[in-house]
């Protein structure tokens, strides 16, 4: 099984890229994700895909907390210098709004406290 569930900040504005032909929504973010007294922080790569992308670009901010459960993926690729390189990050299948840290501007953003699934 692959799958990955924890409640993490995000460290910086998620960033919405549209991908392909179809130009599907893609949202990239990072969460730190707190790990208990004496062990470091990890700071962890997100992917979203769809309305989920969409989602979190529109209503979470650098600093909004969010609870998700995601599979773990690993891409590889050759750089045209001939090196390898590989990222690790989190494929979001679901989240929930937890409540917001930030009172960033946002337009259409609801900052009362609330969770919802997706």
């Amino acid at each position: 099984m692959n799958t990955f569930s924890g409640i993490g900040r995000l460290t910086k504005d998620p960033v919405l890229h549209h991908v392909g032909d179809k130009q599907t929504p893609k949202a990239t973010f990072r969460v730190a994700i707190d790990n208990g007294p004496n062990v470091e922080t990890a700071f962890v790569p997100v992917e979203a895909w769809g309305q989920r992308a969409e989602t979190i670009a529109n209503q979470f901010a650098k600093g909004d907390r969010i609870a998700l459960t995601a599979s773990l993926r690993t891409s590889e690729w050759e750089t045209p210098e001939g090196s390898k390189k590989s990222r690790t990050y989190l494929n979001l299948e679901s989240f929930n709004f937890i409540e917001p840290r930030t009172t960033k501007s946002v337009p259409d953003r609801d900052l009362s406290p609330q969770v919802q699934a997706f």
